[in-house]
């Protein structure tokens, strides 16, 4: 269908808007959308994270007066861990202990004793030992426990009554 437009319309009608292809010029972009300034990436990527100290591995002394028999050792411990159980018959029962941290490490001689020593942040420090007469008390099981952060360590010897 072809359109014929006269050079004169008896109603006015709305003037088109202009395109490239009439007049040359560009028609009118909307308004951009507003931006915020956005900083600048940094291409040089974060340090590292400094390394977390570990602590050094915690035992206790392997030598021991004549007359010690050891009856089990745990070294460098998170956690929860036991030893036994053992058959000490009547001699002497001695539990050595260090803690590395910051908490308390928990000991428990199930019918025997129980008890809490404070982990230290100094890792010469010697721990601690107890010593127990038993008697006659059968099998025995040492139990020791801490938070995770925490670093200890136990040995479970005995001494014969007549020796010391």
């Amino acid at each position: 269908m072809t359109v014929a437009l006269a050079a004169c319309s008896p109603a006015p009608s709305p003037e088109p808007l202009p395109s490239t292809h009439e007049t040359g010029a560009q028609t009118p972009e909307p308004s951009p959308t507003p931006t915020y300034p956005v900083p600048p990436r940094d291409p040089t990527p974060p340090p590292p994270a400094a390394p977390t100290e570990s602590p050094p591995d915690i035992q206790l002394p392997s030598k021991y007066p004549p007359g010690t028999v050891v009856l089990g050792t745990l070294p460098s411990v998170r956690g929860i861990a036991e030893l036994g159980p053992f058959h000490p018959g009547s001699a002497k029962l001695a539990v050595s202990t260090i803690c590395y941290g910051s908490g308390v490490l928990h000991v428990t001689i199930p019918g025997v004793a129980e008890y809490e020593q404070n982990c230290s942040g100094d890792p010469a420090d010697p721990g601690i030992q107890n010593t127990f007469a038993l008697g006659d008390v059968g099998a025995i099981t040492v139990r020791g426990s801490s938070d995770e952060s925490n670093l200890w360590a136990m040995v479970v010897t005995t001494t014969d009554t007549q020796g010391g």
